[in-house]
């Protein structure tokens, strides 16, 4: 015969067994805020040791400018060509402009950089880059002016960086500026969808 209270009684059992079972795991791991800063910390300390493995070609675990400015304007030919999209040899300003789709397309470039800068925004993100990289002021780059863009903006990134200015960047430097960084995406994102709808 079927015993109903047996049923729920070992039901009950098995519940709490399970639930014994994840507290004793979360409080290895470490649940809520604590939990969650050690697991943010550790895919930090993941993303910093790739970057560091990606850019130290000297296996030093140090990052020199020259290692730093070599690895971003390693591929400037293929960056050239996909911004030149008339293949015409020169990235015009508005091939240099950033593409958009969707309800983004139409974004007032001066209304955003603001924002960003209202925001704590980077100042490079404020400013005309086409403009300053424009040297002879023919309203296009040639392949010289748009390395030659690349190739500042390394120097400027990794003077940022540095925060300690010894010329070297370290894994603590990396981490800090990776952090930095999806701060400043996450103001950029947060601009954008204020101008694509201004009730949020």
């Amino acid at each position: 015969m079927f015993n109903r209270r047996l049923l729920v009684i070992s039901m009950l059992f098995a519940g709490c067994t399970l639930a014994a079972s994840g507290f004793a795991q979360d409080a290895q791991r470490g649940t809520g805020a604590q939990g969650k800063q050690r697991d943010a910390a550790g895919l930090g300390r993941q993303g910093q040791v790739r970057q560091l493995r990606r850019l130290d070609s000297n296996g030093d675990k140090l990052i020199s400018l020259e290692e730093f400015t070599a690895k971003a304007t390693a591929n400037f030919a293929r960056q050239f060509s996909r911004a030149d999209r008339d293949d015409d040899g020169l990235v015009s300003a508005d091939e240099a402009r950033p593409r958009r789709r969707g309800p983004a397309e139409d974004i007032d470039t001066e209304a955003l950089r603001e924002c960003i800068a209202e925001n704590g925004g980077l100042a490079e993100v404020e400013e005309d880059r086409f403009a300053a990289a424009d040297k002879d002021g023919d309203g296009a780059l040639s392949q010289e002016e748009f390395f030659m863009q690349l190739e500042q903006r390394a120097y400027d990134q990794f003077a940022r960086m540095d925060t300690d200015a010894d010329g070297q960047l370290t894994g603590v430097e990396l981490a800090a500026s990776m952090q930095g960084r999806n701060e400043q995406r996450r103001i950029a994102r947060q601009c954008v969808a204020e101008q694509v709808d201004p009730f949020l």
